[in-house]
């Protein structure tokens, strides 16, 4: 979490800087500066009565960076390679900003939407675990022509969001609900720095020492099938060995996420919940190893989303989705929530997950 931009945001405004700018890396980010243009070139929102901030913070291209430091007669690159260094300290530029900002601040409701099925056993029924997918996207964009663009987000997150309610649908169904409550949450403004899950962990529907885990979804496989679900959460719980046994029964295998260096784990709504000490998993990858297609498949399709529909109005459902992946998916995630509900241990990270140190155990024991 060290290296997310949030990290780095909140901790400018604990020190009290006055301004905070991060360099944008499209290389390690795994996208190109326009996305962070499409997300931070427009009204910013925040929860009401937030003012955990700097007085400004804004982007910069890492060309624009480099430019900046060439006028201060200093290397970017070189000081960006010495700053890997535990012995690296922040050096003073000799140049100077006059930032004037003039902003309109307009203030709205908008809702996270939560269901509910409550659990069997009287004794379990006030634990639950939390399936999550956030319902929002950009909405309406005008551009520089004025032309009005509807950024529909059918991957991101419309995909995950039809993931949960078949998901639902599936416990609905069941003879008997299971032994533990089952939430179905759907939060707004993920796209907007994750504000509606921290608005649900700080205002949970049920105690967060009782809520066992978190299922996220969040731009599912819609390619076809495959032999290898991707767990973005690999190695962080005990979670993973439930996952594995449900995707050993399909015939298929767990794959951790092969590009953690992007920091894909810390970008959606579970971080809030690890944050406070609840296991999660996260499906975002489409999957390895596709059935009947050739090899790197996947990641060709995956390159192609992120390069040209990433945040971008181009974000439509496309005639070559093939819904035989997302349906195995969801299946998977359907019977590791429902071993989960029925299960008399609540699930623990592992220690080596860095958010071991939050782990709600002594909330647990407190609470009965």
């Amino acid at each position: 979490y060290y290296g997310r931009w949030t990290y780095k945001w909140e901790i400018a405004h604990k020190l009290g800087c006055a301004a905070a700018f991060i360099v944008h890396d499209s290389e390690r980010a795994g996208y190109g500066f326009d996305v962070v243009k499409a997300s931070w070139g427009c009204e910013n929102l925040f929860l009401s009565g937030d003012c955990q901030h700097a007085q400004a913070e804004g982007w910069l291209s890492g060309q624009a960076a480099a430019r900046l430091f060439r006028l201060a007669g200093a290397d970017f690159a070189a000081l960006k390679e010495d700053a890997q260094s535990p012995d690296f300290r922040p050096i003073t530029l000799p140049l100077k900003v006059t930032i004037d900002i003039q902003s309109t601040i307009r203030r709205f409701t908008t809702c996270n939407v939560l269901g509910k099925i409550e659990g069997s056993d009287p004794a379990r029924k006030d634990e639950c675990i939390i399936y999550c997918a956030h319902w929002d996207h950009f909405g309406k964009v005008i551009d520089a022509d004025g032309k009005v663009n509807i950024y529909s987000g059918a991957a991101d997150n419309a995909s995950g969001v039809a993931a949960v309610l078949a998901i639902a649908r599936a416990f609905k169904a069941l003879p008997e609900p299971p032994c533990r409550s089952i939430l179905f949450l759907f939060t707004t403004l993920e796209e907007s720095s994750l504000l509606g899950s921290r608005h649900y962990v700080e205002h949970p529907a049920m105690p967060l020492p009782r809520t066992t885990a978190v299922i996220n979804c969040d731009s599912m496989n819609l390619w076809g099938r495959t032999r290898r679900f991707v767990s973005i959460a690999e190695g962080h719980s005990s979670l993973d060995e439930i996952l594995a046994r449900h995707a050993a029964s399909q015939g298929r295998e767990i794959a951790a996420d092969p590009e953690p260096e992007k920091g894909y784990f810390f970008r959606s709504d579970h971080l809030e919940f690890l944050r406070k000490g609840v296991p999660a998993l996260f499906a975002l990858n489409p999957g390895e190893d596709y059935i009947g297609k050739p090899t790197g498949y996947g990641e060709e399709k995956r390159r192609y989303y992120l390069e040209n529909d990433y945040h971008k109005f181009t974000d439509k459902v496309k005639p070559d989705w093939d819904l035989t992946g997302i349906v195995e998916d969801a299946q998977l995630l359907f019977l590791t929530g429902l071993d989960i509900a029925q299960s008399d241990d609540y699930p623990l990270f592992k220690e080596s997950s860095e958010f071991k140190v939050m782990s709600r155990s002594c909330s647990v024991a407190e609470v009965g």
